[in-house]
């Protein structure tokens, strides 16, 4: 299915926040979120490296900024509707995640395959 980015507009923005050590399936959590995300057709996702930080499940932050087990931010935006369906169909591998949603203002439109939607 092929993304597209709403008009300007209220949107709805889920985050999730996950260590970049999880796996599912055969790879990295972050980028099966990515690709299911792609798949339902949402109109967009990023992927963002933090450089430090803890959660429920990484109350051990020595030594400070192991190789793995960082923080990955993954940011998904398209209507409410689909952020539900995306979550229906994908929260149980995200259970013990951070997860946000927010709405939010855009501003402009995303420029997709090198024109201006």
């Amino acid at each position: 299915m092929q993304a597209r980015m709403p008009a300007p507009g209220k949107l709805t923005l889920l985050r999730i926040i996950i260590g970049d050590d999880r796996i599912f399936g055969t790879h990295a959590l972050h980028q099966e979120l990515v690709v299911a995300a792609h798949r339902m057709g949402l109109a967009g996702a990023t992927v963002m490296r933090g450089v430090i930080g803890y959660g429920p499940a990484s109350r051990d932050i020595e030594p400070l900024l192991p190789l793995a087990g960082r923080p990955v931010i993954i940011e998904i935006i398209d209507s409410a509707e689909k952020i539900s369906e995306f979550f229906a169909a994908v929260g149980d591998t995200i259970r013990d995640a951070l997860v946000t949603v927010q709405t939010v203002d855009v501003l402009s439109p995303s420029v997709i395959d090198g024109r201006a939607e």
